[in-house]
């Protein structure tokens, strides 16, 4: 037995470490701040925007636009201020009027603007290297030509320009005598455009094309590109050129023998501090194809070192590189592989040249993903954007990563068509906030320049309180307090309160608290709805209206300001606030152990403290149709037992990082704390595959079923094992949902949540009930508490959850660190000698293992999936099971060495063989009924009442109300020869409260069923309120929970084939007791066992709950005992018979026939 004392005393310990240690481990999320439109351009083959800030953070554009008179394009440069207001748009033409574009701009320190690019002035010279200088308001002061008059074909562009308020220095592509194109390096006069010096180079007749030009500290200027050295086979390196100030040619660097054949070309270069040059690009390899290529050169061009990087063999381009100010090198590009297309590809060299890491991303759909260009903000943190394909059309994806290549952010920007949308460029203002520019496609060949400018926030995560992030505020506002079009951007996550909620509600704020709320930091919580998201799909077909979950903010508050006072204060305004609490924190539910390699299972099989799975696999093991989400530390997808390695071909199919905001399958390290791993295992990890363990629903590999989908919902913040309600909260929504008009939302059939809270929180409370609603079950641990402590979410209404407890090995009982009571539903196994699992730092170890209710869960939701697996319309059963469904067989077939129900263990261990018998079609299976009918209406007008808790829009207090009674009368007509032999309550599908004062807004209705053979006639009644005026006259005009004609209830029927093997008379309820014949027309017997001289009352109650009979029995003996009880003279029907045993009272359905 452990050491209860020395447990709790380090857990404290333990606790308290963590929360101090994750107090300042900040949550840094993109924003999109604004997008702003430019000129519309043909088909962008040639086309693309530069943009560049200014210490104003005003933002500048370059590229084209098309001129609607001439059909053609030309130079367009914006400014947009930095809150994306455009300050002024211009556009510059040539005098042919044919197609012109800018490639590069300067701004320099009094906010003047030089582009360059190529324009087509005169027919004889086809196209000149072309400068322009705009003044801050967009005026053009000057512009600038060179044509070099090349032969055959003379032809002149710019391609890069830098400079300071003195001089500009550009580079581009100029055609010369019978040498193809070469550099081009040109210094002018900033305040007149006048040339000081042009510089012209050309390696060997060939081509020669500059891509990039900086300029040193000791201003000599370094322009880098690609030189071509042969036409017949084609090959080309890079080329490097220095530059004195005054133009002089002094030195290059050539990649020479490094190339094979193929092109070489330069993307991007950058300088550090000490003038050191770093160049970005592709060469071609000796054996395969291009490869990325990395070059550091010192100020004299002198190679420090090279590097090239094969992704998988294929193509692989470097397009972007930045050094951060400790010498470590950053390149973006993208890589080719063999099974998913093109990848962003993000490399990290240290300042030696030593790769420290490299990460690939791979969008949604597998397709083609290229990253174009990078930024650095703070030295840590990397932002890379690029095109990324899903649904056959390419939007902006801009992901973040910290100094380790962890992945930590992604945003899409999907233009207002979507089609398709492609970033060329990306750059950062002063205040680290990141602008994309690219083009988003209209409609067929026709685009528009698009600039998109995100803010980077950092979320404050400070838990050292160890109940709640400090000063952060979780508020439901009222719907009408809402400006519809912040919540509608989807990817405008976070902003000021200003942002989101209308003026005259910020004024009712300020007046109720004392300080102003207007500029308070502000996040959205469920960050993938939109207003749009009012309907959803239940995973019975079901369409119904969800709530607005939209509508809940989270706001960080004052840090002088007292949270509990402030939260009274908003308490006051209902409806406007509906409510508001701290963010309250959970944490994962596991105690952990030494890491002991478990080579068996015996949970899943032993018949002493097993669940009987492996005989229930004769019957099912698990379909793909079925979906369960794991809300926990992620999965390791990567595992063996899940797949082979690869995000296509594993079993994990979909999820989300509710912290990090991106997609588990570009993460390089999905679940860092292996929690979520082992409880995925459990209940999911490949079956008969040779390999590893078992999964529960982990299907047959043999015959290439892999089992239920696996969705990995990662809630935990960071790397440690605590977890936010706002996290959470987002999760389980969004986890439920489905949309079928806007695909928001998983579906997610079965939730397993391995964590808890000793917090009641609203918002977690609210996405609980709406999931619930979903009909998806949530399974639940019960906490690891040695007692009764009550945990959240697992000690919500209990029809809303499946509460676990865990048995131990010895004797398949509780473990005696198994929170109990308070509702607990069943048990399965927990500790860490009778289950194994799966490891999440080693692809191909089962290591990880600890004991926990965090483990027993899983083997629930394992087992849930198997009911939802076989009782499916896929299989011929007429619906699917709902949330009362599944409690009902699991509880009703569990193993336990109780009569009854009993605190420790609920109603037993799970037996997943027996529960699946009794629920295997034809002979028995579940049938939904109820729903709406013509209803019988009465109404009781003008009812003084009181609304005990805000609801639906409803404060809390005295009104005046009329009450409406509405009765159903269904009749369900089975298959002849079949019979209901058990009926119960579907509230996850109804829509009612009842007639009691004070009004909660908690479910309910009122259920009669008769049963005549195989007919089933049902008799429903439920009631709403209709709230009219408050106790001062106001009118109110809000229903409780809805009109009359919306009202419904539903039903099931557990029906039964009376000419199959199984006969009900076999079936012994629970343990010790059995009645028969049963259904009955005459009598029915009653055996039951007694362990010592006792008092036995036997009470018959009918389905409403009315008494109908008793019987006393007073001192019986010990031993097997038997009584006779007539039911002749009753009506048909389902009744309930208790057996009252000393204390303990055994509840058994009885059908008269």
């Amino acid at each position: 037995m452990k050491n209860l004392n020395k447990i709790l005393i380090l857990s404290v310990i333990t606790m308290l470490v963590n929360f101090t240690a994750f107090a300042q481990n900040n949550q840094t999320m993109l924003s999109e701040y604004w997008s702003g439109p430019g000129g519309k351009i043909q088909t962008p083959i040639f086309s693309t925007l530069v943009t560049k800030t200014d210490n104003l953070r005003n933002v500048y554009v370059a590229g084209a636009s098309l001129n609607p008179n001439t059909n053609k394009l030309d130079m367009m440069i914006q400014k947009f201020n930095f809150a994306g207001h455009l300050l002024w748009q211009t556009t510059y033409s040539g005098a042919l009027n044919q197609d012109d574009m800018a490639a590069d701009l300067f701004v320099d320190d009094n906010y003047n603007v030089y582009v360059t690019g190529a324009v087509a002035e005169n027919a004889q010279n086809h196209y000149d290297l072309a400068v322009v200088k705009f003044n801050s308001n967009g005026v053009k002061q000057w512009d600038y030509f060179y044509n070099y008059g090349g032969a055959p074909l003379p032809y002149d562009a710019g391609t890069a320009i830098t400079g300071n308020d003195d001089f500009l220095f550009v580079t581009g592509s100029s055609a010369g005598n019978n040498t193809n194109s070469d550099y081009v390096v040109i210094k002018l006069e900033a305040g007149n455009g006048n040339e000081v010096w042009a510089q012209r180079y050309d390696y060997d007749g060939f081509d020669d094309v500059p891509a990039k030009i900086k300029v040193s500290n000791t201003q000599e200027i370094i322009v880098s590109g690609g030189s071509q050295i042969s036409e017949n086979p084609a090959v080309w390196e890079m080329a490097t050129i220095q530059l004195e100030p005054n133009g002089q040619f002094i030195n290059d660097f050539r990649t020479g023998q490094s190339v094979t054949g193929g092109v070489s070309e330069v993307y991007d270069m950058t300088v550090d501090a000490n003038g050191n040059y770093y160049i970005a690009g592709t060469k071609k390899n000796t054996s395969t194809d291009y490869d990325i290529t990395v070059y550091k050169l010192d100020d004299n061009l002198n190679l420090i070192w090279e590097k090239t990087y094969d992704g998988d063999g294929d193509e692989d381009i470097g397009k972007g590189i930045k050094v951060d100010n400790q010498g470590n090198v950053y390149v973006s590009g993208f890589v080719t592989t063999q099974n998913e297309g093109k990848n962003y590809s993000l490399l990290k060299f240290d300042s030696y040249g030593t790769l420290d890491w490299s990460r690939e991303y791979n969008g949604k759909n597998n397709e083609d993903d290229e990253a174009v260009n990078l930024v650095i903000k703070d030295n840590n943190k990397v932002f890379v954007t690029g095109s990324s394909i899903e649904a056959g059309n390419s939007n902006f994806v801009t992901l973040g990563y910290d100094e380790n290549g962890e992945l930590f952010n992604e945003i899409i920007f999907d233009g207002d068509s979507g089609l398709n949308d492609t970033p060329t460029n990306i750059g950062i203002d002063l205040d680290g906030n990141i602008i994309v520019a690219g083009q988003s496609q209209i409609n067929g060949n026709e685009f528009e320049n698009i600039t998109v400018k995100y803010t980077v926030h950092e979320k404050s995560i400070d838990l050292s309180n160890g109940i709640n992030n400090a000063n952060e505020l979780i508020v439901r506002f009222d719907t009408s307090a809402i400006k519809y079009s912040s919540i509608d951007r989807k990817s405008f996550v976070a902003g000021m309160l200003q942002d989101f909620v209308k003026k005259d509600v910020l004024n009712k704020l300020n007046e109720k608290t004392g300080f102003d709320w207007s500029r308070l930091d502000t996040y959205k919580i469920f960050r993938g709805m939109t207003t749009a998201d009012s309907i959803s799909v239940t995973r019975l077909g079901e369409t119904h209206r969800i709530d607005d979950f939209w509508a809940t903010l989270s706001v960080f508050i004052p840090k002088n300001e007292n949270e509990t006072v402030v939260i009274d204060s908003l308490s006051t305004i209902y409806p406007i606030v509906h409510f508001a609490e701290l963010n309250y924190v959970g944490e994962l539910f596991n105690q952990p152990n030494d890491n002991l390699y478990l080579s068996e299972q015996t949970g899943l099989y032993n018949s002493n403290h097993g669940i009987e799975v492996e005989a229930a696999w004769d019957k099912q093991v698990g379909q793909q149709s079925i979906k369960v989400g794991v809300f926990d530390s992620g999965i390791n997808w990567r595992h063996e037992d899940f797949g082979d390695g690869t995000w296509t071909g594993t079993k994990i199919v979909g999820g989300w990082d509710y912290f990090n905001n991106t997609s588990p399958q570009n993460q390089p390290t999905p679940d860092s704390d292996g929690h979520g791993t082992a409880v995925a295992g459990i209940i999911g990890a490949l079956r008969n595959n040779n390999i590893g363990i078992a999964g529960i629903a982990g299907g047959d590999v043999q015959n290439s079923n892999t089992g239920v989908q696996l969705f990995s919902q990662k809630i935990n913040n960071g790397g440690t094992s605590f977890i936010t309600m706002s996290n959470i909260s987002s999760a389980i929504i969004e986890g439920a949902m489905h949309n079928p008009n806007s695909n928001y939302g998983y579906g997610l059939d079965i939730q397993n949540h391995s964590w808890g809270t000793t917090q009641n929180s609203n918002i977690l409370k609210n996405a609980i009930e709406a999931a619930y609603e979903e009909s998806c079950v949530i399974v639940v641990a019960s906490g690891n508490d040695y007692d009764q402590t009550v945990n959240y979410p697992a000690t919500f209404n209990d029809t809303w959850v499946l509460k676990v407890g865990a048995n131990e090995g010895l004797t398949g009982g509780r473990a005696d660190f198994s929170t109990f009571g308070n509702s607990l539903d069943v048990i399965a196994p927990g500790t860490n000698d009778i289950y194994a699992t799966l490891d999440h730092n080693n692809n191909s170890g089962y290591a990880y293992n600890g004991d926990g209710t965090s483990f027993a869960a899983p083997h629930v939701a394992g087992v849930t999936a198997l009911f939802q697996s076989e009782h499916s319309s896929n299989n011929g059963y007429p619906n699917g099971l709902a949330p009362e469904d599944v409690e009902y067989f699991l509880e009703n077939f569990a193993t336990t060495p109780y009569s009854g129900y009993n605190q420790e263990v609920g109603y037993g261990r799970v037996n997943a063989d027996l529960s699946l018998k009794k629920l295997a079609f034809p002979d028995y299976y579940v049938f939904h009924g109820g729903g709406q009918s013509s209803p019988l209406q009465t109404t009781a007008a003008g009812l003084n009442v009181i609304v005990s808790n805000n609801t639906n829009g409803v404060a809390a207090g005295y009104y005046t109300a009329d009450r409406y009674q509405v009765t159903y009368s269904f009749i369900d007509i089975l298959p002849v020869g079949q019979t209901a032999i058990d009926t119960w309550k579907r509230y996850s599908s109804s829509i009612g409260v009842s007639a009691a004062n004070p009004i909660t807004g908690d479910k309910y209705f009122n259920h009669s069923p008769t049963i005549n053979q195989n007919v089933v006639s049902v008799s429903t009644t439920t009631f709403c309120w209709h709230i009219l005026h408050n106790s001062i006259g106001q009118s109110i005009n809000k229903w409780i929970p809805a009109p009359p004609s919306q009202l419904k209830t539903s039903y099931s029927l557990y029906v039964k084939d009376p000419n199959s093997t199984a006969n009900v008379d076999e079936e012994n309820l629970e343990s010790g007791v059995n009645i028969y014949p049963n259904p009955s027309d005459d009598q029915i017997t009653i055996d039951y066992n007694l362990s010592e001289n006792t008092d036995v009352r036997l009470e018959i109650l009918d389905a409403t709950g009315r008494q109908i009979a008793t019987h006393v029995m007073e001192n019986q003996s010990n031993g097997k005992q038997s009584l006779t009880v007539s039911v002749s003279h009753l009506s048909k029907g389902i009744y309930i018979c208790n057996l009252n045993i000393g204390k303990e009272i055994i509840s058994k359905k009885i059908i008269k026939k």
